[in-house]
């Protein structure tokens, strides 16, 4: 028996393994694709420096690195007009997915864990209300069970294991209108249009309707190019590249690559764990909801739920009051920034075209206030000259300026929630947690237009 089986060998499931066998636990680590596949994925490919730092990962170098960024622009439906976000100290790294993938792969697999690659993984074995394995397809198409005393569930949005854990800590199914359906693809250009050492994202209802499209500069006149745009069957993602996206590319030389997925775009699951079971990146929604980012909290997700692990198996607890710890790393930390974030992207969604050039252009949200929104800081609305010089240039848009200190005031109050999430899995006490947070969000719909 495993005392841990990963089920996913993406960057969280990789750095899960690596953490886990290091921390002297029996680790499998299964995957759908082939061993040397592992790590292509569809994504934008960015990742900052930080969360190599905060979990004391090498960073990406040589054939893993395509590209160094200084920052993130965000664009208004008038890409004239654009805010820089950046960290000062910090930058970032435009990936290669398949060589990053294929290090820390065969990191996990030099400290110890074993892989059985080219294999499906169709649900968990719970027995006595407890998650104790999985059940899998193997490389011969044939159903076996395997037994472990914790599984980690890196499967993505579409989790087999999230899906068919029944209990009212987990989410099984995430609404579609908290998903975007995205396409992209890696050019050859003659020219970059935008500068190269940013990632870009745009906000446009009419090119990406609910989402969002991106330009990222990968390096030697390479580019990955994309569009999210709603989940629904009115909404054709290819549609909408086709028409508006790829020509912004200009003269293309080569297709490298091209390919879809679908990304949550909302706050994490309401807990990560349940009895033997963790989860991480995808299949717990910890997924930037601004831009859909993803590779760097997969990654502290899979060391925290491996740290968690290591401690509940010493205690010989591995019920979900054993790995509640995961929750308590994770969610006062990250899941406050990314669920002030998602209220963000609420409301983006709700101003007009008109009211988000106008709201740029006069700077009543600026740099500063988007990254606080981003660490779930909430802005400062104390009476001073920027407070006044805001009310004044907001003066033509009295609706739009009260909508915004609103916003305001609701991502402040989340994150306090999410500060003090349940110390505890007492149903009551997460029930409770949860009908505060879900009337920020009801209260958001209601009053912001």
């Amino acid at each position: 028996m495993f005392d841990l089986i990963v089920c996913g060998a993406g960057p969280g499931g990789c750095i899960c393994a690596k953490k886990a066998s290091e921390l002297g636990l029996k680790v499998l680590l299964l995957d759908l694709k082939k061993k040397s596949s592992i790590g292509d994925k569809v994504c934008g490919d960015a990742c900052d420096k930080q969360e190599f730092e905060h979990l004391g990962i090498d960073e990406p170098k040589g054939d893993e690195l395509d590209n160094s960024i200084a920052g993130a622009r965000l664009y208004a439906p008038n890409p004239d007009i654009h805010m820089n976000l950046t960290v000062e100290g910090n930058y970032g790294f435009m990936i290669n997915r398949l060589e990053f993938g294929q290090r820390i792969l065969d990191e996990a697999l030099d400290a110890g864990a074993d892989l059985r690659d080219e294999s499906l993984v169709v649900g968990p074995l719970i027995s006595d209300k407890q998650v104790k394995g999985v059940i899998i397809k193997n490389k011969s198409k044939v159903s076996e069970t395997i037994e472990g005393k914790i599984v980690v569930d890196g499967t993505g949005v579409a989790s087999a294991i999230r899906k068919k854990v029944k209990s009212p800590y987990i989410e099984n199914y995430i609404d579609d209108k908290d998903q975007i359906v995205c396409y992209r693809e890696i050019l050859k250009v003659e020219d970059y249009k935008y500068r190269k050492d940013f990632i870009h994202i745009f906000l446009s209802r009419e090119k990406a309707p609910g989402g969002y499209w991106w330009y990222f500069p990968k390096g030697n006149n390479t580019i990955n190019i994309g569009v999210g745009v709603f989940k629904h069957p009115d909404y054709s993602v290819k549609y909408y590249y086709n028409n508006y996206i790829r020509p912004i590319a200009g003269k293309v030389s080569k297709i490298i690559d091209s390919a879809g997925g679908i990304v949550p775009v909302r706050r994490p699951i309401w807990s990560l764990v349940e009895n033997g079971v963790m989860m991480i990146g995808d299949a717990a929604c910890v997924v930037n909801p601004l831009h859909g980012g993803g590779i760097a909290p997969a990654m502290r997700g899979g060391y925290y739920a491996a740290e968690v692990a290591a401690n509940a198996l010493e205690k010989d607890d591995v019920s979900k009051n054993g790995l509640w710890e995961y929750n308590l790393k994770y969610l006062p930390e990250q899941g406050a920034e990314f669920a002030g974030l998602d209220v963000f992207r609420i409301a983006l969604q709700r101003f007009s075209p008109q009211e988000l050039n106008y709201g740029l252009k006069q700077r009543l949200f600026t740099e500063k206030d988007v990254m606080d929104y981003a660490e779930g800081k909430g802005i400062n609305i104390g009476l001073n000259l920027q407070t006044l010089g805001k009310l004044f240039r907001g003066i033509f848009m009295p609706e739009l300026l009260l909508n915004l200190y609103y916003l305001n005031n609701q991502v402040k109050k989340i994150k306090s929630l999410y500060e003090n999430y349940p110390r505890t899995p007492e149903l009551k006490a997460l029930k409770d947690w949860k009908s505060k947070v879900l009337k920020i969000y009801d209260d958001v719909d209601r009053l912001i237009k």
